[in-house]
């Protein structure tokens, strides 16, 4: 054995004063057992390995007392020594990631460039501040004061204010930061309600069914009206989501908390617009020319199709403000999944069901997306919804009603046996 293979081996830890360990998380921790052989294992808050060894130096004083009252005092002044760490502010994105976030991809863009601005603010205006544990009330409210002043909106300026504090409080545990200094700053109020969409009329739907344009582009449209598809969840559809005479797909906004998947009967109308696509053999994307448009550049396909909508409705970009200049307006691409739930609602079909199509709750679809007219003509393409959920699921609604009559011909007595053999089996 070489010399330097001898100096390596004497780097382990003695027997008996503990070990370092990494948690599933990748944040190291030091476990030992005390004076009276119980394990414990004390984080040691951070994910890097030298710190970590550094960190666990006079934590393995606390292995080797002799007694309680040793042990006590071994933790107090270990604990100082761990409390005193540092997390730079060049750090703190990379750490706030470790922390498993579950926001999506869109969020977590929006928490980053708030984050990037106050680093930037920061370096001109407190150049001492280097550290997390700088910031303190007066330095965020000043920040924030400073977004202000540049002409945001009451919702970006939210929106930024709510970035710094959810990365903030994502770090307090982990770092043991002793408060959240933007937990005291206030939101501003919005001015008015804001505009939602809202869903086409049948008029609208006609004209937007006539319209001359891009076969991929009417798809893309009817994605959205025919089965309530999102944006992103429409433009990167891949072929292996269809078949069976369904979609089948998680949301990509709800894939990182439910990832429950979505299936929704394919109407006529869609079925007819998806025949006609041509098969890319080298993509898996259904509509691979949009797909890549929306990976590259998703606000500009956002926009395209706004301009088409607004052709469809009658509305102009200037007409959705008064002041001659783009800005949110009552119709959009998210306009179509209203007007798909208002009609589905209206063909009777049952809000559960709905709502599970939607990939939204029963609340949310029935606040924000249903709006239903009562002297509004339905619309025919959409109103075979429920017709056509029956015959996707009819084989198993058979079976169901089948089983509900040899039930009722049954003594209630074996009913209750069966019951119990089936509870006992779960």
């Amino acid at each position: 054995m070489t010399k330097e293979d001898t100096t390596r081996r004497t780097k382990k830890r003695a027997h008996g004063t503990g070990s370092l360990i990494k948690k599933s998380n990748g944040v190291y921790a030091f476990q030992f057992r005390d004076a009276s052989g119980k394990k414990i294992t004390k984080s040691l808050g951070t994910r890097n390995r030298k710190e970590a060894e550094g960190l666990a130096e006079p934590l393995g004083a606390m292995a080797s007392a002799k007694s309680r009252a040793e042990a006590v005092q071994q933790i107090a002044e270990a604990k100082d020594l761990i409390d005193a760490r540092v997390l730079p502010l060049s750090e703190v994105w990379e750490s706030f990631e470790g922390t498993r976030p579950t926001a999506g991809t869109g969020t977590m863009k929006l928490y980053q460039h708030a984050l990037n601005r106050f680093k930037v603010w920061a370096k001109e205006n407190r150049p001492s501040l280097t550290d997390i544990t700088d910031i303190d009330e007066q330095t965020a409210s000043d920040w924030l004061l400073s977004e202000w002043q540049g002409q945001i909106s009451a919702s970006t300026y939210n929106d930024r204010r709510g970035s710094m504090l959810t990365i903030t409080n994502a770090l307090m545990r982990p770092y043991r930061l002793p408060f959240n200094p933007w937990a005291k700053t206030e939101r501003k109020k919005l001015a008015g309600k804001q505009q939602q969409r809202l869903p086409l009329s049948r008029e609208h739907v006609q004209t937007l069914l006539d319209a001359e344009m891009q076969e991929d582009v009417k798809a893309l449209m009817l994605l959205a009206l025919c089965a309530g598809m999102r944006l992103k969840d429409a433009a990167c559809l891949k072929w292996s989501n269809v078949g069976g005479g369904f979609i089948t797909y998680t949301p990509a906004k709800t894939k990182n908390t439910s990832a429950a998947k979505v299936q929704v009967p394919i109407l006529p109308l869609l079925a007819n617009s998806l025949k006609r696509l041509p098969k890319d053999e080298d993509s898996e994307y259904v509509m691979p020319r949009l797909a890549a448009w929306y990976q590259r550049n998703s606000t500009g396909l956002s926009r395209m199709l706004v301009r088409e909508l607004h052709k469809v409705t009658g509305k102009s970009l200037q007409d959705a403000t008064g002041k001659g200049k783009v800005a949110r307006s009552e119709y959009g691409y998210h306009s179509l999944r209203h007007t798909f739930c208002t009609e589905t609602a209206r063909a009777g079909v049952p809000a559960a069901t709905l709502a599970a199509m939607a990939g939204d709750t029963i609340s949310t679809v029935d606040k924000f997306y249903v709006k239903l007219d009562l002297s509004a003509q339905p619309i025919e393409e959409l109103a075979s919804i429920k017709s056509t959920l029956s015959l996707a699921t009819g084989g198993a609604d058979r079976e169901r009603e089948q089983l509900k009559q040899l039930a009722d011909d049954l003594p209630l007595k074996v009913v209750r046996e069966i019951l119990k053999k089936h509870m006992k089996q779960q």
